[in-house]
């Protein structure tokens, strides 16, 4: 200690004595200064070549040796181990000198003094930095080798993620991707290696390491195509688990079916709980969404949380295959959502379009819920039914909740009578005549024209008057409704072909009705659906047993939907593993794909438009579309 205070003494007085000749001509005892500072530095002796340093950076703030000396105090700090103040000087020299050619070595400095501090990611970027100036060659190599190490031994997957989106050189992406794709594919996320090692060929086409890159992008995609990772997010507790496990099912059965094959690539399904909660649901996309080997989604139940779910995976640029959904416009959410189920737009339009294309009808009735489910299906038939040049001559809401159902449907049906009698008078299928001249009537009935002497609104109160100027009755009505709704239709005797919505897809409950009204009010009833069996249909019967067999349950309806589900999936990604983007073309591009619940047929809005149309026959449902 007294040697260096003795050193720091002859130094001042030797810079005291001479400072006259300092001032006028500075380049001699600069250089003096500086390399006397060197000098100490390279025997070791830190404190006193920062002494030195800071004398010379206190008496000439402003020298031809600024930037060295600063570089200098910066690394003799670092040797100091006073790794805080080497970091600010190394960012000082950085942010006043970046046209520097030591801009390398401060680079190196702050990435040295970030390892000694344990800041790893920080430390790489520095040495990153380095690779990417035009310095010191040896430099380079050394600070490759450095960043090498810290992310090989340091850094994980996501780290590495972050670090990618934190350089901006092309050397320094190239160190980043090389090390993520090896480390993905050793942890068999071959497509997120795909992925990244694309998107540098893309960024980066002439880059010097477009060989290296590519040779290690051509192995992963020949280990990536024996795995595919599938997403699954249902509600497999809550209210609606029963649903949920059974769909479930379905696609397990079709999953392990494919994977027992052998042939293809092999599927892995990552499952997750949404509870039934719209949270909970977003955030297992967003974990999904990040996994880059989850390919494809399937879920949810219920349309509102599938509606959110769809948002994430658009967002995140990942198909999204919803089973069951309903609801208008979840596919409209971006390119990458499909609806594998009719939503209640097509419902309507399609059996709107049966009705006056191969029906011929032409006047119509419409009873429904003002709700989602009722008005989405109501919308959809007003506009093809006024496309298509028909009328519509009443049109009622009901609402749920009555505390007598059997009363309060009264009012609906009276007024559907009502519209139905008017419409008779205005086609002059119907006269009113006075007392007088009915009785000079010799038939009250002329070809299709019936004179009758009661007034209009007796007419409607009397129920002995069919009503027959209503082609069809279109009524969209919630299951539990039927038996106050049907009874109705018999009690004011209205005459027409009763269109209905998926609830009438019930032959128990159609069947109990004829306890209480007219057979003829209900045979021929004719319904949408989007599962229907069909007897005669053996494949399905074949499908059947071999699910008993493997399972040892019968599959019902959310098992057939998630069997078709998968095996939509399987028919793109079932011989090898494709990107996102790849699946999503696909899948747009599709042609029409053969189920066990009928044909998916997706359109360009990518919607399931195949919709069977039933018909209720004596005991038996048909399928007549």
């Amino acid at each position: 200690m007294e040697r260096n205070v003795k050193g720091f003494c002859i130094i001042f007085l030797v810079v005291f004595f001479n400072s006259a000749f300092l001032l006028g001509q500075d380049a001699q005892p600069v250089d003096s200064l500086f390399f006397r500072s060197i000098d100490f530095y390279q025997r070791g002796n830190y404190t006193e070549a920062l002494q030195v340093l800071d004398l010379l950076n206190d008496i000439y703030p402003d020298h031809k040796r600024t930037t060295a000396a600063l570089l200098m105090e910066g690394k003799t700090l670092y040797k100091l181990q006073r790794y805080q103040q080497a970091e600010d000087m190394f960012h000082r020299f950085i942010n006043q000198f970046p046209g520097s050619h030591y801009l390398d070595d401060a680079y190196y400095g702050l990435g040295s003094v970030y390892y000694r501090r344990k800041l790893y990611r920080d430390a790489v970027i520095q040495f990153l930095n380095v690779i990417d100036t035009e310095g010191d060659t040896q430099l380079q190599v050394k600070a490759a080798k450095l960043s090498r190490e810290i992310m090989d031994y340091y850094m994980h997957e996501e780290d590495l993620r972050s670090l990618l989106s934190s350089v901006s050189g092309e050397k320094a992406k190239a160190a980043v991707i090389v090390r993520l794709a090896n480390r993905e594919m050793e942890q068999q996320q071959y497509q997120a290696a795909i992925n990244n090692l694309e998107n540098f060929l893309n960024t980066y086409p002439k880059s010097p390491y477009v060989d290296q890159v590519k040779k290690l992008l051509d192995e992963a995609i020949v280990l990536g195509e024996g795995t595919s990772k599938v997403g699954v997010i249902l509600p497999l507790t809550g209210a609606f688990s029963e649903q949920g496990k059974a769909l479930l099912e379905g696609i397990r059965y079709a999953i392990d079916l494919h994977n027992a094959e052998g042939e293809g690539t092999q599927v892995e399904l990552v499952i997750r709980d949404s509870e039934g909660s719209i949270i909970r649901s977003i955030k297992m996309a967003q974990e999904l969404c990040k996994d880059e080997e989850i390919l494809t989604i399937i879920g949810e139940l219920q349309s509102d949380i599938t509606a959110t779910i769809a948002a994430v995976a658009q967002e995140n640029g990942v198909v999204l295959l919803a089973p069951t959904a309903t609801a208008n416009g979840i596919a409209s959410i971006g390119p990458y959502i499909f609806q594998v189920n009719n939503d209640l737009h097509s419902r309507g339009k399609t059996l709107a379009e049966y009705a006056m294309t191969v029906l011929n009808l032409q006047q119509f009735a419409i009873l429904t819920t003002p709700d989602e489910y009722g008005k989405s299906m109501r919308d959809a038939f007003v506009e093809t039914v006024n496309r298509l040049g028909g009328e519509i001559i009443s049109d009622t809401y009901y609402y749920e909740g009555a505390e007598d159902k059997n009363t309060y449907f009264d009012a609906q049906f009276r007024t559907i009578r009502e519209a139905g009698i008017q419409k008779m008078i205005d086609d002059s299928l119907l006269i009113i005549v006075s007392e007088k001249e009915y009785e000079e009537i010799l038939e009250p009935q002329h070809g299709d024209t019936l004179y009758v002497k009661q007034s209009f609104f007796e007419l409607v109160d009397s129920t002995e008057l069919a009503v027959t100027s209503i082609g069809g009755l279109f009524l969209p009505v919630y299951r539990e409704d039927l038996p106050f709704v049907i009874p109705k239709i018999a009690s004011q005797n209205i005459i027409t072909h009763i269109l209905g919505g998926a609830t009438w897809h019930d032959p128990d409950l159609l069947e109990e009705q004829k306890k209480y009204v007219d057979e003829a009010y209900i045979d021929g009833v004719i319904f949408l659906s989007d599962y229907f069996i069909n007897p005669s249909d053996y494949t399905f019967y074949r499908f059947r047993d071999a699910y008993r067999s493997k399972t040892g349950k019968t599959p019902e309806k959310m098992e057939v939907y998630g069997v078709d589900t998968a095996n939509l999936f399987l028919s793109i990604v079932g011989e090898k593993s494709l990107p996102r983007q790849e699946i999503r073309e696909q899948l747009a591009q599709s042609k029409p794909f053969t189920g066990m619940r009928g044909t998916i047929s997706l359109n360009e809005e990518r919607v399931n438009t195949s919709i069977c149309i039933l018909q209720y026959r004596g005991n038996d449902i048909l399928q007549i579309k």
